[in-house]
């Protein structure tokens, strides 16, 4: 962040309770505005960034991530050019043992707050807007992790806009931890994507607030997610888990069946869907996900 070449920059550094020597180096940097807080998760010490700063624009940066010469600049030079409800964001690299790779965060669906529910915009692309973080009530706390799918669908609910811009602004860090569990065993992949419904329920219990004008297309979304989740059980080996997951998605969306093709919405209209549910196994629902994925797309 220092050496970023942007003439005003305030950098405040919020440790959450860290245990290495986080804190020793953040307070030899002399450009740097030392919070502290104890262990209170990555929701509040974002929020507590926010509350503490004063610029117009606001910058997240997680200790691994390392911000890309002249990203700062970039960014503030596209939101001039933007109105006050849209967010300039931009792509990433991702470092890992294999090398470094470019990743675009470019939206896929015309309906942008259809395609942010589907897509996970990370954290440090964007360059927020202060006033529009606060009018949504910044990170929801409630959340362990995908706090920023969360903050985002939020925002994109509210009416904010968010403008693609080719340019990588950081590179994130994803290197194996070798003492990490697998992620694949029952135990974990329950957990997995139990947390994956908590997650989805949580967001869309937070566009019930009327700020939320643009709520009403993320059901869709919210579905769309829960059905991708449960194809990613069902190739994991985890059937009874996919089953959960599309049930829910069904539960989202109770007119699925008018974006779902002939072969799925045929049986279903003759026999009632809730009993075809109960006829067709998860595999014939996994088999058929791919589909039924393609199809929802082309209808929106």
């Amino acid at each position: 962040m220092v050496s970023q070449n942007y003439g005003s920059i305030e950098i405040i550094c919020v440790d959450d309770g860290s245990t290495d020597d986080t804190l020793v180096v953040a307070q030899r940097c002399k450009h740097a505005r030392v919070v502290r807080q104890s262990n209170q998760g990555a929701c509040v010490a974002r929020n507590r960034g926010i509350a503490e700063c004063s610029g117009k624009y606001v910058k997240f940066l997680d200790a691994d991530d390392f911000l890309l010469p002249g990203a700062i600049s970039q960014q503030v030079n596209a939101s001039k050019g933007l109105s006050d409800m849209a967010i300039s964001y931009g792509n990433y690299i991702m470092r890992s043992e294999s090398g470094e790779k470019l990743v675009s965060t470019s939206l896929l669906h015309k309906n942008l707050l259809f395609s942010v529910t589907l897509q996970d915009i990370t954290t440090s692309t964007p360059l927020h807007r202060r006033k529009l973080l606060e009018y949504v009530g910044g990170f929801d706390a409630n959340l362990r992790r995908g706090q920023e799918w969360n903050l985002h669908v939020r925002l994109a609910a509210a009416g904010v806009n968010f403008v693609h811009d080719e340019t990588p602004i950081y590179t994130y860090c994803n290197f194996e931890n070798p003492h990490r569990v697998s992620r694949y065993s029952s135990a974990n992949a329950e957990a997995k994507y139990a947390y994956k419904i908590t997650q989805v329920d949580l967001t869309a219990d937070a566009l019930a607030d009327p700020v939320y004008v643009k709520r009403a297309v993320a059901t869709l979304g919210f579905a769309r997610r829960l059905w991708g989740a449960g194809r990613d059980a069902f190739r994991e080996g985890e059937p009874e888990i996919a089953d959960q997951c599309f049930r829910k998605a069904l539960a989202y969306c109770g007119d699925v069946s008018e974006f779902l093709p002939a072969y799925y919405r045929i049986p279903s209209g003759l026999i009632g869907r809730e009993r075809f549910e109960r006829l067709i196994s998860p595999r014939t629902i996994g088999k058929l996900a791919a589909r039924i994925e393609r199809g929802m797309w082309r209808r929106l």
